[in-house]
C-alpha cells in the first residue's frame, strides 16, 4: 500500500517527466533552427521571435545550463522512480521501475520531443 511520501514522490516525478518533455523539445528545436531562420521571424513579427534570435545567436549561453537542468531532473526523477517501486514492490520493484523507466521516459521524455522539435523546430 502506497504511503503519503510515495504518493508525493509519484506527484513529484510526474512533474519531473513534463519538465523533461520539455526541456527536450526546447533542445532539439534550439539546436535546429539557424540566426537567419530566427531573424526572419522577427521580421513577420512572430510570437517570442527575439528571444529565439537571442537564443539562436548564443548557443553556447544556453546549451550548459539546460544539459544541467534535464541530467538533474533525470537523475533526480530516476532515484525516485526507485525508491517508490522499491518500496511497493520490494527487490523486484527496483527492476521493474528501471524498466517502465527506461520505457516511459525514453519514449515520453525523449524520443517523441526530440522528434517532434526536429519536424518542427520553429513552433
Amino acid at each position: 500500500m502506497p504511503t503519503s511520501a510515495d504518493v508525493w514522490m509519484l506527484v513529484i516525478i510526474g512533474i519531473l517527466l513534463v519538465g523533461l518533455i520539455f526541456l527536450s523539445l526546447a533542445e532539439m528545436s534550439l539546436s535546429r533552427i539557424t540566426k537567419q531562420k530566427a531573424q526572419a521571424l522577427v521580421e513577420q513579427k512572430a510570437k517570442s521571435a527575439k528571444l529565439i534570435l537571442k537564443l539562436a545567436s548564443e548557443p553556447t549561453r544556453w546549451i550548459n545550463p539546460l544539459l544541467l537542468t534535464v541530467n538533474i531532473f533525470q537523475t533526480v526523477q530516476a532515484t525516485l522512480t526507485g525508491i517508490v517501486a522499491g518500496r511497493l514492490f520490494g527487490a523486484a520493484g527496483v527492476l521493474i521501475g528501471v524498466t517502465l523507466n527506461v520505457i516511459i521516459f525514453f519514449l515520453l521524455a525523449e524520443a517523441v520531443p526530440k522528434t517532434y522539435g526536429l519536424q518542427h523546430p520553429v513552433r
